[in-house]
């Protein structure tokens, strides 16, 4: 990947959001960055691979995990079984003895988006002890991978710990 999760990491804090009601709400999600990590060009790996942004944003309680590669994201496989993943590995409680070891954290949720025909669809996996996990909504257009889910399947942390990863 092109990441070196050995090496970068963020922190990134939740936002507090003011939540509108009544008949003035609007209703759009107001979607706002929480943090981002960037990378250079890896030239040595394939380039729908090769992550060269990752962000996260919040609107409310609804948190959006996106990855950019260097070329378009493959969606179409040669066979059935043939598939591509992409995760968002969280540290939830930001300790790093604690959840799936990955690059200096402790992830207790993988967002995993699976693209494949047999076996694709998105993931919030609980690896840790903390409660959550679930499923999600993905977006691909292009170079760019999205996927949508409630805080709460991340156990609703007030911070966390994330890298990212794809095969």
């Amino acid at each position: 990947t092109g990441f070196n999760p050995d090496t970068e990491c963020a922190t990134f804090h939740k936002q507090q959001l003011e939540v509108q009601s009544g008949p003035e709400a609007n209703h759009i999600p107001n979607w706002q960055l929480i943090g981002e990590l960037t990378d250079p060009d890896d030239f040595a790996i394939n380039g729908n691979v090769d992550i060269q942004h990752a962000w996260i944003e919040q609107s409310g309680l609804l948190l959006r995990f996106s990855m950019q590669t260097r070329l378009p994201i493959r969606t179409d496989y040669p066979l059935p079984q043939d598939s591509g993943t992409f995760f968002w590995l969280v540290d939830a409680d930001s300790n790093s003895v604690t959840g799936q070891p990955q690059g200096g954290i402790g992830s207790e949720f993988n967002v995993r988006v699976v693209v494949g025909e047999q076996f694709g669809g998105v993931f919030v996996d609980a690896v840790g002890q903390l409660p959550g996990g679930g499923s999600g909504v993905v977006t691909i257009i292009d170079d760019v991978i999205q996927v949508e889910v409630a805080l709460n399947q991340l156990s609703s942390p007030a911070e966390f710990l994330w890298v990212v990863d794809n095969w």
